[in-house]
């Protein structure tokens, strides 16, 4: 236990926390880890003296702070307040004891599967922020932390930069690590997007896979000359050409070239975990398809809305005394330039005023050219209510035609707004369609989102002028929101398919795995489905906690193992014989005992006895037993844990009873 004297900020530190130990240090801050009285860890990133009085510094500390007490998610460190230091600002974080992914890469690079990992995860921490409207700006190895759980967690948001806040960054202020730093960004920094960080993260990728980033120089001049102007070296051909193909995509010195979301790009990390082909959906081709579809949005609006307006040019005259012939009170259009306006003003001033259905003419003529400007609009509520107000005004001195004059009219009219309305429904649907064809790809490759689906429809409707709320259900109309309902409901359907025939074959393919002690391939595989469906789907849940607690127990052991490493030990085999020897290791991943300075034995975690490895190791309890039991092929004890297990998460339990129907093996 560390001496809480020992660093100068120990005494100011606020009540109940204790000073352990220094973290790290930066320029702006220090970060120490404190224990409160429970005994939990805290990380605690105080600003440095020397930069608390720059108001703008300050100012990003304090969007930090707003910005990770806002945000909720896995792979972003959370922050649990605000405090003041020594009269410094101090933030309360998420203490994770794994390091950073720059200090595991100082080891050597990872494996091109762990890197797509990492990325995966990454990219689901952008995508949070960047729909919360916030900018990263410094993704980078030394910013990703390694839970030993939840895997990469971004940190560091204090250059994140968001829609409220855009004058913040100085002009010219090169905010930004160099060599994972964006063309663009490193000609003006104040100019940022969400490719920004999507090129970082390809960069950071670069050196999780390589060991070095991507461009490298004698300072930061020659860095960023060979960014702006030069292409990173390959990979290596011990990488598939479709993650080269990303990480390419990422990292394009054009952002219209790189992805359009982060999330685009996780998904195809995910694709290449499983062998697939990866999507490569770039900002420039989504803007490219929007066009397209913006295009034949305003085609078929022309078309289709024009359909109706043709009876509408019929004046009110056009509906005489049925014994009367209408060439008596018609206007006259051999002029067929006359002005549509002077077409309905239904020949008032030529008309015979003696002529029966003159007196309906000009008793209309103001209200029938408001009403039909109306459905030539598409105000099809303010026609609806016009009609209603037509229906039941009088007039003073009707003729004997009057009546039935205004009910033919009448009836036309309602003829009309019918026609209006299903000409603007005809259109709604066909671009619903046109946006249904690329969301029922996606939604097979377990990437639709259902949020954009939905304002890509709307913002088709709005380029085509089509106001869905004009129509009305109870005056008949046809429903276009229902059907925009059901189309969503399939699309989601779709992608539940997807997402469960994936994890049906997960769940087979990692059984394998399991068994043969390979657990961090195993949780690799859940990766790959879409963490909303993981979190909310019971089966794909159990199975990726199944392997996570495996895995982390399988950590644990391994540790212990790299600390004895020479040593002298005793370990009890899965049959109950005692292997006496010391531990010597074959690579990082496999260990060996030199059974009685003999012969070298292998084992892996679940040739041993469990209760022995628990007591080495520790147990976080009857559940991670009873996983481990079961793996063994020890049903009844597996199940006797799980018992156990159900006095705190009985409903959890049974579920796992249940599915141990069979022994794995």
């Amino acid at each position: 236990m560390a001496d809480n004297t020992q660093h100068h900020l120990a005494a100011c530190l606020p009540e109940g926390l204790t000073f352990v130990r220094t973290l790290g240090t930066s320029p702006l801050s220090e970060v120490l880890l404190v224990r409160n009285q429970k005994g939990l860890f805290f990380a605690l990133k105080v600003m440095r003296a020397s930069v608390a009085q720059n108001e703008r510094i300050v100012e990003r500390w304090n969007r930090e702070a707003q910005t990770l007490i806002e945000l909720n998610h896995s792979h972003l460190v959370r922050c649990y307040g605000a405090c003041t230091v020594d009269e410094r600002p101090a933030l309360i974080l998420e203490y994770i004891s794994g390091g950073t992914l720059r200090e595991q890469l100082e080891n050597g690079p990872v494996s091109w599967e762990k890197a797509c990992r990492y990325g995966i995860q990454i990219s689901r921490a952008l995508e949070c922020l960047h729909r919360h409207g916030a900018i990263h700006r410094d993704v980078k190895p030394h910013n990703v932390l390694l839970h030993p759980e939840n895997g990469a967690v971004l940190a560091d948001l204090g250059l994140v930069l968001r829609e409220e806040d855009p004058t913040l960054t100085s002009q010219g202020a090169a905010l930004g690590s160099p060599a994972y730093m964006s063309p663009e960004q490193s000609r003006n920094p104040s100019e940022v997007h969400e490719q920004t960080d999507i090129y970082s993260l390809g960069a950071t990728l670069y050196h999780a896979i390589t060991g070095h980033p991507p461009f490298v120089g004698k300072g930061v001049g020659e860095v960023i000359h060979r960014l702006l102007h030069e292409a990173p070296e390959p990979l290596g051909n011990n990488v598939p050409s479709s993650l080269q193909k990303i990480v390419s995509v990422a990292m394009s010195k054009d952002e219209e070239q790189r992805y359009d979301r982060a999330r685009s790009m996780g998904s195809d990390l995910g694709l290449v975990l499983l062998g697939d082909k990866p999507r490569l959906r770039t900002l420039h081709y989504g803007q490219r398809l929007r066009k397209r579809w913006l295009a034949a949005a305003g085609i078929v609006a022309t078309a289709m809305l024009m359909y109706p307006l043709a009876p509408m040019m019929r004046s009110a005259t056009d509906f005489p005394d049925k014994t009367t012939d209408s060439k008596t009170v018609g206007p006259d259009t051999s002029d067929t330039n006359v002005d549509l306006r002077e077409k309905i003003d239904y020949g008032k001033a030529n008309a015979d005023a003696s002529a029966p259905g003159v007196v309906f003419a000009e008793w209309i003529y103001k209200e029938a050219s408001l009403f039909y400007w109306y459905v030539q609009n598409r105000k099809l509520h303010a026609a609806e209510r016009l009609l209603v107000d037509i229906e039941s005004r009088t007039c003073q001195n009707p003729d004997a035609a009057f009546e039935d004059n205004r009910k033919e009219w009448i009836t036309e009219a309602k003829v009309q707004i019918r026609a209006a309305a299903e000409g603007l429904a005809a259109v709604a649907f066909n671009l619903l369609e046109h946006a249904n064809g690329d969301a029922q790809r996606a939604a097979s490759n377990r990437v639709y989102d259902a949020v954009a689906f939905n304002d890509l429809v709307n913002e088709l409707w709005r380029a085509a002028n089509v106001d869905i709320n004009q129509l009305s259900i109870a005056a008949g109309h046809p429903d276009v929101k229902e059907r925009l309902g059901i189309v969503k409901g399939r699309l989601a359907q779709l992608r539940q398919q997807s997402c469960e025939d994936l994890r049906d074959k997960i769940i087979a393919d990692t059984r394998s795995l399991l068994l043969a002690g390979h657990f961090t391939a195993a949780c690799l595989r859940f990766e790959s489905l879409p963490e909303d469906f993981v979190a909310n789907d019971l089966r794909a849940g159990g199975y990726a906690e199944q392997a996570r607690v495996l895995k982390n127990v399988d950590d644990r052991f391994k540790t212990y193992l790299h600390e004895s490493i020479d040593q002298e030990v005793s370990l009890t085999a899965n049959d109950g014989s005692k292997l006496f020897g010391a531990i010597t290791v074959v690579d990082n991943a496999n260990y060996q005992i030199h059974y009685l300075g003999q012969a070298h034995i292998p084992f892996q975690l679940l040739d041993l006895d469990a209760a022995g490895v628990f007591k080495l190791v520790g147990s976080d309890g009857n559940f991670e037993w009873a996983q481990f039991l079961y793996l063994q092929g020890r049903l009844a004890q597996a199940r006797k844990k799980m018992g156990l297990f159900a006095a705190d998460q009985p409903k959890k339990a049974r579920w796992w009873v249940r599915e141990w129907r069979l022994s794995p093996k």
